[in-house]
């Protein structure tokens, strides 16, 4: 490693002095070239992300980075306007809290990133989705902080709900897919004229998405403290802000021109 390399992280981090304790691995070399690697990039944004890791600052991936790792291992169009539904409700839950949004809307965004590859049918609790999207993300630099919130929407994992980012992830889960399949059955096939009454009336219709869990919505109710119409009727009106995004606006125009 020569001097003016060295001194080149220096620079681009911003940093005068720094030290730090190499470790004798492959995952620290591998970091350790694509941080000098990085210094050579038009764009610092690299260069620092590395240096953080080395100097003891913090990283957190962003949106941008977390979109494109759903991408990578999701290709059900379906399933990531799942994902981009449920971030729509935890994001709104996190404004309306004072919580921190971006933290909050990462943990909702990638809550089934893993769940293509490794659908995990059997609820193991080590294996198969979400622990294998947890190591994922650990490799990646996501906090604990979003990992537990991920972790704990599946029962099975044996992680307590606790946090409140952890208790709204669970509660917006399965009511997210149930407001789209509610929106789908409508004429409009929108979001934009569904009400929370409508919902509650179909999920005493066993037949009607037979794959979303009453038991879920009630609890995750009653984790937040929340009477279930308005828990209903709040997400109805955060997915409602992204309608055009998730496939919702439908074809309520239409609808309104032959009412009038």
């Amino acid at each position: 490693m020569g001097r003016s390399a060295s001194s080149r992280v220096f620079r681009v981090a911003r940093f005068s002095t720094a030290t730090f304790v190499f470790q004798e691995s492959t995952f620290w070399q591998k970091l350790l070239q694509e941080a000098f690697d990085a210094c050579f990039l038009p764009d610092q944004t690299s260069a620092l992300h590395y240096s953080s890791i080395f100097f003891g600052g913090t990283f957190m991936p962003t949106r941008d980075d977390a979109w494109a790792l759903l991408c990578e291992f999701t290709q059900s169009e379906s399933l990531r306007k799942h994902m981009l539904a449920v971030e729509a409700c935890v994001r709104a839950y996190a404004r309306k809290s004072g919580a921190d949004e971006d933290t909050w809307s990462l943990a909702a965004l990638l809550h089934d990133f893993d769940y293509e590859r490794w659908p995990n049918h059997e609820h193991a609790a080590e294996s198969g989705h979400p622990s294998e999207g947890a190591k994922i993300l650990r490799e990646k630099g996501y906090s604990e902080e979003v990992i537990r919130a991920i972790l704990s929407h599946a029962d099975y994992t044996g992680v307590k709900r606790e946090s409140p980012l952890e208790k709204t992830l669970f509660a917006c889960d399965e009511l997210a897919g149930f407001i789209t399949a509610c929106s789908y059955v409508r004429p409009s096939k929108s979001v934009l004229d569904l009400e929370a009454s409508s919902v509650k009336k179909r999920m005493k219709d066993k037949a009607f998405a037979r794959g979303v869990s009453r038991e879920d919505v009630i609890n995750g109710a009653q984790e937040l403290g929340i009477p279930l119409e308005e828990h209903i009727a709040f997400c109805i009106d955060a997915i409602r802000a992204e309608a055009d995004a998730l496939g919702l606006r439908g074809n309520i125009e239409a609808q309104s021109s032959a009412v009038t």
